[in-house]
């Protein structure tokens, strides 16, 4: 890459939504691809109201189920594997636990379907996101 390049880093707010059985719920959008919950933050928004905002959209969750979040850290990289080093992802995670039933989830906007996984699944799996492999290690 040359320095006169420009490189788009999109930051973001995803949620590690771990259950007693240590799984995590994964969210694959209309292309298939696996990911954890959440999206891009917008102009003036906190990462954690991003987050709110995301996961309602998202899954249909209340606010009030993730008041005891925490930001874990953050992790960048490549939006894919398959990316050009052009288009940088900043991730600000974080971790909470999900008491509910995987069938209360709402998947709505461009979500088409919800998952339950294991932290060995996600690292395994071909078709997940490159950051949530990262961010569940």
């Amino acid at each position: 890459m040359l320095f006169s390049e420009t490189l788009t880093v999109r930051p973001a707010s995803k949620l590690l939504m771990r259950t007693s059985e240590d799984t995590f719920v994964t969210v694959a959008g209309s292309r298939g691809m696996l990911n954890l919950p959440g999206g891009g933050i917008d102009t003036g928004e906190t990462p954690y109201d991003a987050l709110v905002r995301e996961v309602h959209e998202e899954l249909g969750v209340d606010p009030s189920q993730l008041r005891h979040a925490y930001e874990v850290g953050a992790t960048w990289g490549k939006v894919t594997a398959a990316d050009s080093i052009g288009r940088l992802a900043v991730w600000h995670v974080f971790s909470v636990e999900f008491t509910g039933r995987i069938d209360s989830l709402e998947p709505a906007s461009e979500i088409t379907d919800v998952k339950l996984l294991t932290r060995t699944e996600i690292r395994a799996h071909d078709n997940m996101s490159f950051l949530a492999k990262q961010a569940t290690e």
